[in-house]
């Protein structure tokens, strides 16, 4: 009758244990970051670089993660809305903001009640890309030199599309006008796609984009570029005829080209930035990115950096653009 107990209770508590470590196996598994979908914010419209780049690593990054990835754009305020969403949001590790330099430049206005700087961990940096000054294939100017003549005569009756007041194409059109001596008309227009509907369309003379943003409609004929940010000529078919900013004079353009890279909240576990690190690592360094980053011309520079070389970048634009902006006499 006893070992007939003993053996009930030895069953009862070998039960008990395979319950205990099956709960503890599932509550690891549960822990393992990710184990759901990731949300990206794109604090811009649809159709510019931000939104092409997150879209196009969106399915990559899927792959490396092992989970879904939504995108969501939340623009306006030249990125101020997208950052408050990505803030909002809890410091968990899902929910991935992607910025440049506005986030930056928002700090140095105060758009804010928190700084993004402070507020959100840099993960990694994929994209270093050229600002360009574009105009439409059958608008009245030619070249920039056409532009900076009228523009001499004719002040602020240039029209320039930007994303907004106080943003990085205000800081890159804004330098160059003021390098030329010429004023120029800043029109704020949401989206990529809206800047290039209005130049096309006439409705404004130029527009500020990046390289990466507008290759398929150079190759359609409808928008050429006129001024590229860098200091020499960019060697590729529809580029090598267009001048650069160091051959005209223009010093300091070249360091006013946007970046992209991604964010967390502050808060977030150093083993969710480690993985989504090493993920857009992989994205980055694989054969299908890097074909996509030479046809759109994004090989120019190398825009990897890991979490602490984006660090080291955005100290480094807080001073480049802060200098800016006092020099325009925004600040």
């Amino acid at each position: 009758m006893k070992r007939k107990m003993w053996k009930s209770m030895l069953v009862v508590l070998l039960v008990s244990l395979c319950v205990t470590s099956m709960a503890f196996a599932q509550g690891g598994a549960e822990k393992t970051y990710p184990s759901r979908s990731i949300e990206i914010v794109v604090p811009s419209g649809a159709g510019g670089g931000q939104d092409t780049m997150v879209r196009f690593i969106q399915p990559m990054l899927e792959k490396e993660l092992g989970v879904s990835i939504r995108v969501s754009n939340v623009s306006g305020g030249a990125h101020v809305k997208g950052i408050v969403y990505s803030h909002s949001a809890p410091a968990d590790g899902y929910t991935l903001h992607c910025e440049s330099p506005s986030g930056i430049i928002a700090d140095i206005f105060k758009k804010m009640e928190f700084k993004f700087t402070e507020e959100f961990i840099p993960v990694a940096n994929l994209q270093k890309d050229a600002g360009v000054i574009w105009t439409g294939s059958n608008g009245r100017f030619k070249n920039i030199q056409e532009v900076i003549a009228y523009a001499k005569d004719n002040p602020g009756k240039v029209t320039v599309s930007i994303a907004s007041p106080g943003g990085v194409d205000d800081a890159g059109v804004g330098m160059f006008a003021n390098l030329a001596g010429i004023e120029l008309a800043m029109v704020p227009t949401e989206s990529g796609g809206e800047r290039m509907a209005s130049v096309i369309g006439g409705h404004v003379d130029l527009m500020y984009e990046e390289v990466s943003a507008v290759g398929d409609m150079v190759a359609s004929g409808h928008v050429k570029p006129i001024l590229v940010f860098k200091t020499e000529r960019i060697n590729t078919p529809e580029l090598k005829d267009v001048p650069c900013s160091g051959e005209l004079g223009f010093a300091g353009l070249e360091n006013l080209g946007t970046w992209r890279g991604f964010a967390v909240k502050k808060g977030t576990s150093q083993e969710a930035i480690d993985v989504l690190e090493a993920a857009l690592k992989r994205v980055y360094d694989s054969a299908e990115y890097q074909k996509w980053a030479k046809e759109n011309v994004l090989d120019i520079t190398p825009g990897w950096l890991d979490a602490a070389g984006y660090r080291a970048l955005w100290d480094a634009n807080l001073k480049s653009y802060t200098e800016v902006f006092t020099k325009l006499g925004r600040l």
